[in-house]
């Protein structure tokens, strides 16, 4: 079994749709989920995002994993028009997939957005501030520790 992190985000009705989200994921796995955050949107002008980070284990591949968390957002509202810095209706991503490192057309683990953006991050320390990022070695703690600084 593989240890999954996937980033949750919603800037359109937020409390609903991530209330829904949610309810889909712990139909199929045993989640865990960091608290909810608020950032402001990035790289558009839009409402503030609410974003947290689930847990999980599975054995379904990476790949398939990714399918399974589309549909998901299809079913609650995710269109094609929320593509790029725009506002959505729900954004599930896989963020650390164990210790795989993978870069793909379709996908890059571990996911370059839990160094580049706090709303990523930040959740992320919460439920596993002492694991350590598969490339660097550091801990989710000590990474966000250095970016605060910068």
């Amino acid at each position: 079994m593989s240890e999954v992190f996937i980033s949750i985000g919603s800037n359109i009705e937020p409390e609903k749709n991530i209330k829904e989200a949610k309810k889909e994921l712990v139909k199929l796995f045993k989640c865990t989920f960091s608290k909810n955050y608020s950032y402001p949107a990035q790289g558009f002008k839009g409402n503030d995002f609410t974003n947290l980070v689930g847990f999980f284990s599975t054995n379904i591949e990476a790949i398939k994993l990714k399918k399974i968390l589309k549909d998901i957002e299809a079913k609650i509202g995710r269109d094609a028009s929320q593509a790029g810095f725009s506002d959505r209706t729900i954004d599930i991503d896989i963020i650390l997939y164990g210790d795989l490192i993978l870069e793909l057309k379709e996908i890059t683990l571990p996911s370059p957005e839990i160094e580049a953006y706090l709303h990523v991050l930040e959740p992320l320390v919460e439920i596993a501030g002492n694991r350590k990022h598969p490339l660097t070695g550091e801990t989710y703690s000590d990474i966000l520790d250095k970016k605060e600084l910068s």
